[in-house]
């Protein structure tokens, strides 16, 4: 009878247990050739990790981004938004406030929310990460000897108390950018080899349907190495393409 009321106590201290994180996110390292998993991480390793809190009335801000970049609504083109006021849109103090107690409560002594409070840099042992976030963490070499190793899991969960506070949690699971080579630009035009740039071989290139410009937008023009904006030049270049 002692056997049995115990493995029922076992059994449901588990399920409790399992049941209180929820899975966010898996690492992708089996689509990546640049990094090699390496041994497991050492837990007193001091291990930043960035909190992404949800934020409010992205539905709002993104309907706002549309109004602004339209040249068809004349009321709202152009009318970008400060920093602060997208502050007052999308700003989560409580979730921010949560999530800060949250790390203090549990051993986190390193904390750093952003000015606006969007973002909370950590700083904990790899022990405590792994306890939070019911994970193993690992080192992870670059195939190129002149990045440095990252220490990362294979995938991370949150405590059911988080969950509505956190977007996300960086440098858990996401390896860092690939290093892409820079792709190569190839002449496609005799008139381009031989030095002679026209509006039709840039239209061509790039897809540009139509060279008519629009009052509203506005563009900045760099000058550098001697050389200088000149309307007369600017001038002859239209009339000589008919622009």
């Amino acid at each position: 009878m002692f056997q049995v009321s115990f493995l029922v106590i076992l059994l449901t201290f588990v399920s409790c247990n399992a049941g209180s994180f929820k899975l966010i996110e898996k690492s992708l390292i089996s689509a990546r050739d640049d990094f090699l998993q390496s041994d497991r991480a050492d837990i007193n390793t001091e291990h930043e990790v960035v909190f992404a809190i949800e934020q409010n009335n992205l539905d709002k801000l993104e309907s706002l981004f549309y109004e602004v970049s339209d040249p068809t609504k004349k009321d709202r083109y152009g009318k970008f938004l400060t920093r602060e006021e997208v502050k007052d849109l999308t700003a989560n103090p409580v979730s921010t406030d949560f999530v800060v107690q949250f790390l203090m409560d549990n051993d986190v002594k390193k904390i750093k929310p952003s000015v606006y409070g969007e973002y909370i840099k950590a700083t904990a042992p790899i022990a405590v990460w792994e306890k939070l976030f019911a994970t193993t963490f690992f080192t992870f070499n670059h195939v190129e000897k002149s990045v440095n190793p990252v220490l990362r899991a294979l995938e991370y969960s949150l405590p059911l108390v988080l969950v509505g506070h956190v977007a996300a949690v960086f440098n858990t699971v996401q390896l860092p950018p690939r290093l892409a080579p820079k792709p190569k630009l190839m002449l496609k035009d005799s008139a381009a080899k031989a030095g002679s740039i026209t509006p039709a071989l840039l239209n061509s290139y790039y897809g540009v349907t139509s060279n008519t410009g629009n009052s509203l937008g506005s563009q900045a023009v760099f000058e550098s190495l001697g050389q200088y904006y000149s309307p007369s030049d600017l001038a002859l270049f239209q009339e000589n393409y008919n622009l």
